[in-house]
């Protein structure tokens, strides 16, 4: 696997320097060597522990996504199931007309309404 030109160290990059080196899919032992040459944090997806950093997406790790899993992404979660069964209850609440219900609605004043339903014939009648 080649090494991304991202992970390759800048010339620019010293202690002085504000700013970290990214590197995704990064062989860890590359990743590791460059995390050894600088003062600057490296952070990596994919590029082993080596490096100061880690990133790995929510949606990867909770297991949202099932038809592709990359090489460096290790599921703790199985979401998918639960997601699905979510949307479905919600579908199945919005279509019976159980949701929204009072308690998941905004409400107005008696006062308010009136002014309101009054613009309302005001504006038909233009």
């Amino acid at each position: 696997m080649r090494a991304c030109p991202s992970a390759l160290p800048r010339p620019s990059a010293r202690a002085s320097d504000p700013s970290f080196l990214f590197g995704s899919i990064v062989p860890a032992r590359i990743a590791r060597l460059i995390s050894e040459q600088l003062t600057i944090p490296t952070i990596g997806i994919g590029a082993g522990v080596g490096t100061d950093g880690q990133i790995l997406l929510c949606h990867d790790l909770l297991g949202v996504f099932t038809d592709f899993k990359p090489k460096f992404t290790k599921r703790f979660a199985k979401l998918t199931e639960v997601a699905v069964a979510g949307i479905k209850q919600y579908v199945k609440e919005v279509k019976e007309g159980s949701f929204p219900d009072d308690d998941h609605s905004y409400t107005v004043n008696e006062a308010e309404y009136e002014k309101f339903t009054k613009l309302v014939a005001k504006r038909r009648q233009i």
